[in-house]
């Protein structure tokens, strides 16, 4: 009759995951955005995990936006160093 928030963490280096190369994109995406962040929620990301994980979602960019973000996160990686 009461509902009772529960969270429970799935960590994807635990788990055999083969997802679509839509939701490759959006995971570096939003790692990308927690990098920039300083978020307290990156773990041990780095940048070299967004590009390897939005190369893997590259699929069908007829316009170039995905190949321009990569692009884009290389060259933050580069001034962080």
């Amino acid at each position: 009759d009461v509902s009772r928030k529960l969270e429970v963490p799935v960590l994807a280096n635990r788990m055999n995951l083969n997802a679509s190369q839509d939701f490759n994109f959006a995971m570096a995406a939003v790692m990308f955005g927690q990098l920039l962040r300083d978020s307290d929620f990156t773990g041990n990301a780095k940048y070299s995990d967004v590009i390897n994980l939005a190369r893997k979602g590259l699929g069908n960019d007829p316009n170039g936006y995905r190949h321009e973000f990569i692009r884009l996160v290389e060259a933050v990686e580069q001034l962080e160093k």
